[in-house]
C-alpha cells in the first residue's frame, strides 16, 4: 500500500467513524514518513472528533508549520479554537488565513466569531458582512450575523438575515431556533411558533 492509499484509507475511516482504525493507520504512516503533514492533519481531525481539543489544536499547528499554505489545515485549527473558546488565538488564525487568501469567506466568518466573542461587535459585523459578500449562501455566516444583530437589538435586520438562513437550510433546527428567538423578542409570538 502506498502512502497515498494509506492516507485515503485513514480518511475513509474518519468519515465512517472508525477513529481508532484511522489513528492506527496514521501512526503506521508516520513511522515511515515522520513529517507527512497530511497525516498529522488527519490525526488532528481524529483528535477533534474524539473531543481531544488540545491535542487537535497542537496537531493542526504542527501540520501548518510543515505546510503553511494549506487553508484547510488553518480552517481545521479554527474549528479546534472555537471548541476551546480561544478567541484571541482564533482571531490570529483567521487573519493568517486571510493573508493566504484575502477572499476566503470561512476566514472572514471565523474572524467575525472571534471578534464578536471579544466584544468587538462593529468589527465582527463587518467581518460577517465581508464573508456574506464573498459567499452569500453561507448558512453558518448568516446565522452568526443574525445572532449578532439580535444581541444588538437590531430586530428587523436580524429577522431578515435569519429568514435568509432558514431559506438556505430549512432542515437545520438551529436556524429555525434563531429566527424564532428574533420573532419572540419582537413580540411576534405566532410567527415565532411557526419558525
Amino acid at each position: 500500500m502506498t502512502v497515498d492509499q494509506a492516507i485515503n484509507a485513514a480518511m475513509d475511516g474518519i468519515e465512517a467513524g472508525r477513529l481508532s482504525d484511522a489513528a492506527n493507520i496514521c501512526q503506521q504512516i508516520l513511522q515511515a514518513v515522520p513529517q507527512e503533514h497530511r497525516v498529522i492533519r488527519l490525526l488532528g481531525a481524529v483528535a477533534l472528533k474524539s473531543g481531544q481539543l488540545e491535542q487537535a489544536a497542537t496537531l493542526f499547528r504542527q501540520a501548518i508549520t510543515l505546510a503553511p499554505g494549506q487553508l484547510e489545515y488553518c480552517d481545521n485549527l479554527c474549528s479546534a479554537l472555537v471548541a476551546l473558546q480561544r478567541w484571541e488565538e482564533l482571531e490570529q488564525a483567521a487573519r493568517h488565513m486571510l493573508q493566504l487568501a484575502p477572499q476566503y469567506a470561512r476566514a472572514e466568518n471565523s474572524l467575525g466569531l472571534a471578534l464578536k466573542e471579544q466584544g468587538r461587535v462593529a468589527e465582527a459585523e463587518a467581518a460577517f458582512r465581508r464573508s456574506i459578500s464573498i459567499e452569500p449562501r453561507s448558512m453558518q455566516t448568516l446565522s452568526n450575523l443574525g445572532n449578532l444583530l439580535r444581541t444588538l437589538g437590531r430586530w428587523s435586520e436580524a429577522e431578515q438575515i435569519c429568514r435568509a438562513a432558514v431559506t438556505l437550510a430549512p432542515n437545520i433546527a438551529g436556524v429555525h431556533l434563531n429566527l424564532g428567538a428574533v420573532l419572540h423578542e419582537q413580540q411576534k409570538h405566532a410567527a415565532a411558533i411557526e419558525a
